[in-house]
């Protein structure tokens, strides 16, 4: 099992490698700063996918008894506010591979979507790659929908 910081400093790896491909990213180190609560609302409310990373210590948070944990409010408020077609799971432990061991909140809202593995220490590339794909076709249809709704809106009149 990776302890807290190790999966850390792999998420901010996978971070800086999706903003060299040229998305713009939320990621707590980078945005907490003033209201935290604040922050992380506007995070979710601005973004047009939401990307979680997997731990079986993040499941135990969202699942937990304490209300005010922020990765179970922002886990909450992201799933209310995008809905799971928005939102793409990344694996980080080897274990939560099989979505079986996936549990809660997480469980409920995630486990019937296609994963990004990044349970494996080392970043690659492909996974990169994989994971950005991902990404853009929900930035994709997110535009699409709009432009319906715009060509919908405009034809009635």
């Amino acid at each position: 099992m990776y302890s807290y910081h190790a999966n850390h400093r792999r998420v901010a790896e996978i971070n800086t490698a999706l903003k060299a491909r040229g998305l713009v990213t939320w990621f707590d180190e980078e945005r907490m700063a003033g209201d935290v609560l604040q922050r992380m609302r506007e995070g979710i409310d601005n973004c047009k996918c939401v990307v979680v990373f997997i731990t079986r210590k993040y499941m135990e948070k969202v699942a937990g008894d304490d209300a005010g944990d922020t990765c179970q409010l922002a886990f909450k408020y992201a799933a209310r506010k995008k809905g799971n077609k928005k939102m793409v799971p990344v694996v980080m432990e080897p274990e939560l591979r099989d979505t079986n061991a996936w549990t809660g909140p997480v469980d409920f809202e995630l486990s019937s979507k296609l994963y990004v593995d990044f349970a494996e220490p080392t970043l690659t590339p492909e996974k990169v790659h994989e994971l950005h794909s991902r990404i853009m076709s929900i930035i994709r249809h997110s535009r699409q929908s709009v432009i319906d709704s715009l060509l919908q809106y405009n034809s009635r009149g």
